[in-house]
């Protein structure tokens, strides 16, 4: 499940650090084709979508 800390920018890439060590984690113990791992990259790139357009209204 995605956790965001807050929308700022500092928040958001607080998110996208921990995400992204969870799914290497996740990868590295069940392989890159697992359901677990596809769903925390799903999650990851839901993550930096939200950092993206958060950065387009500043």
């Amino acid at each position: 499940m995605i956790q965001i800390e807050g929308t700022n920018e500092h928040a958001l890439l607080k998110s996208i650090s921990r995400k992204r060590e969870e799914m290497i984690q996740v990868a590295s113990l069940r392989g890159i084709k697992n359901k677990e791992t596809v769903m925390q990259s799903k999650e990851l790139d839901m993550l930096i979508i939200l950092y993206q357009r958060h950065m387009l209204k500043i």
